[in-house]
């Protein structure tokens, strides 16, 4: 995924990866803004259920307004059909260790 355009964003680098996704840092490709892109890993995208639930999760996020809650900027599916949620990067350690 590193160099390839994900919606708006340009994907840099990875930050994480969870049990539903992989978390990417990138960056607007026009504006040059920084932000966190999360994907749907490819096992979940051909579950409907699955992606719905991806796309409530990030329409309820871009409904709140919260200094606690991470802005979301975007989300949609990929050509590939997978699926995504452009949000606010936060900036803090990248990776942490116990």
């Amino acid at each position: 995924m590193i160099g390839r355009v994900v919606g708006k964003y340009k994907i840099l680098s990875q930050l994480g990866e969870g049990g539903m996704g992989i978390v990417y840092r990138a960056e607007h490709v026009v504006l040059g803004s920084p932000a966190a892109v999360k994907v749907l890993l490819p096992q979940y995208t051909k579950d409907a259920t699955v992606v719905d639930r991806f796309f409530t999760e990030a329409k309820a996020a871009s409904a709140i307004k919260h200094v606690g809650i991470t802005e979301v900027f975007d989300y949609g599916r990929l050509p590939n059909d997978g699926a995504f949620i452009a949000m606010e990067l936060l900036r803090g350690d990248e990776k942490l260790t116990p």
